[in-house]
């Protein structure tokens, strides 16, 4: 008992831990030990190992001697290439001294991690829980004296601590948080939802901001049926710097129920500091399997972090990614349904929309992947032509042949999607006013009058008969003349 670790105690506080103050005690190993630590989150777990028994004490001459406890010697094995042995000195008796050159509050911080790597690797050493939970105050008792390492699942800052014999200790962990936002296409800015069109890509930005502690960040997503995943579009950020895939991070599409996991490795995590933004952007096609207004697409993100336990995890975020729908309606002044009309689809900027015929009834905005499409829609004489997965945004429709004797519309009809479907309630084939939808009226002139009348054929019969009767007259007297001479 000739040697002593004056320096533990001190330089583990300053950086993990608060400094507390207690009276001048003595004493020898016991198992009278507690700590108590305040602060605790509640609701994670805490666990405590004894690294080292404090053999004897004398806190008024700061006299402390302490050998390793038991499962540990391999860890303070320089001859194993224990990770412990370069922090401290064993002399033949088993007495241990903190080197001198390894009392900076990164030695603690990098010692306190190992140590508690090698505690979670090895089964013999046994993880000592709370004796008592209440609220935020967690509770150790009844421990053999000595040099402890407190854990909590929140994350890896770890507290150093001596039970002489009772040491109190403030959580340093704390809980990281996430913000995912959309961005809408039309303004660039970035938002809980959007409006797009079926085809179109759509920009997903999720932000991790870090906590003391940050340890075993992962990140998952999942897309709803209606986005699709583009797997290159990947870029991770930290600071002005991007973060490199394999050395930074690991990307898994593999993992069931999640379109994509992304795993920070341990050598960029510890690194991190309380309020450190990690940026993750990533972009996905809005497919034709999306849903038309209502729920819209969402796509869901959390992050686990700490120990892998299910208490371990940010709440979910949601953004939602909306597509919209109209009903077109082509009638006769009497509203009635009008087959044969044939239409084009034209967005703000004059550009015919591409479109996949799903049904004689149902039309909607073709993908890139879409093979056979086209671009105008015909009308039929018994039912409504829904046409699905348009962005919000000004639209016409060009009339290009009009039903058989109506007259072809001299303009476009144009309407305007804003954040709702023009959806028609019409069930039979005449349209009424609360029925809704984009109504589109063609009209037909009344029979032109005709040449070759009733009045015009008997005027023509009778002077006929009229120059036949006459040419008779002229034949009869001259025949009489030259029956006179």
């Amino acid at each position: 008992m000739k040697k002593i670790l004056n320096t533990i105690l001190v330089l583990s506080l300053l950086v993990l831990v608060p400094t507390f103050v207690v009276n001048a005690v003595s004493g020898t190993n016991s198992n009278t030990g507690t700590i108590t630590i305040s602060d605790a989150i509640e609701g994670k777990t805490y666990k405590a190992y004894q690294i080292l028994k404090l053999e004897s004490y004398d806190t008024e001459k700061s006299a402390f001697t302490y050998t390793v406890a038991t499962g540990w010697e391999n860890f303070f094995d320089v001859d194993k290439n224990g990770a412990g042995a370069a922090y401290v000195t064993i002399d033949a008796q088993g007495y241990v001294t903190w080197n001198s050159d390894k009392q900076s509050s990164d030695d603690m911080k990098t010692f306190a991690q190992a140590a508690l790597a090698y505690a979670k690797a090895n089964s013999g050493i046994a993880a000592i829980s709370p004796t008592t939970v209440n609220g935020t105050t967690v509770k150790f008792t009844g421990l053999n004296l000595g040099y402890y390492l407190v854990d909590s699942s929140v994350g890896a800052l770890c507290s150093l601590t001596t039970t002489k014999p009772n040491a109190t200790a403030e959580e340093k962990n704390s809980v990281p948080t996430i913000d995912k936002e959309v961005q809408e296409n039309s303004t660039n800015k970035w938002g809980d939802d959007n409006n797009a069109s079926i085809g179109q890509t759509v920009e997903f930005r999720t932000t991790i901001t870090a906590s003391d502690g940050a340890e075993n960040y992962v990140l998952y997503d999942k897309m709803s049926a209606g986005l699709t995943f583009n797997e290159g579009s990947i870029v991770v950020t930290f600071g002005d710097k991007t973060l490199a895939e394999g050395t930074d991070y690991t990307v898994s599409t593999t993992t069931e129920g999640y379109t994509f996991v992304i795993t920070f490795t341990k050598s960029f995590t510890d690194t991190l500091v309380a309020g450190a933004e990690i940026v993750v952007t990533y972009d996905a096609l809005l497919n034709k399997d999306a849903v038309i207004a209502g729920a819209g697409n969402p796509n869901e993100t959390f992050l686990k972090y700490g120990d892998d336990t299910e208490e371990n995890r940010t709440p979910t975020d949601t953004t939602i990614t909306y597509t919209y729908s109209f009903d077109l309606i082509k009638t006769d002044s009497s509203n009635k349904l009008l087959a044969g009309a044939v239409f084009s689809l034209y967005d703000a900027n004059g550009k015919v929309i591409k479109l996949v015929k799903i049904s004689d009834t149902l039309y909607r905005v073709a993908t890139d992947e879409d093979t056979e499409t086209t671009t105008t829609i015909t009308t039929i004489a018994t039912a409504k032509i829904a046409i699905e997965g348009l962005d919000n945004g000004d639209y016409s429709l060009k009339e290009i042949t009009a039903p058989e004797g109506y007259n072809k519309l001299a303009s476009d009809v144009k309407f305007t999607i804003n954040g709702s479907n023009y959806v028609s309630a019409m069930t039979g084939d005449t349209w009424t006013e609360e029925d809704g939808g984009v109504h589109v009226i063609n009209l037909t002139g009344a029979e032109l009058p005709t040449t070759g009348g009733m009045g015009t054929v008997l005027f023509m019969v009778i002077g006929s008969l009229m120059i036949i009767g006459a040419g008779v007259l002229l034949v009869v007297k001259l025949r009489i003349s030259k029956m006179n001479a």
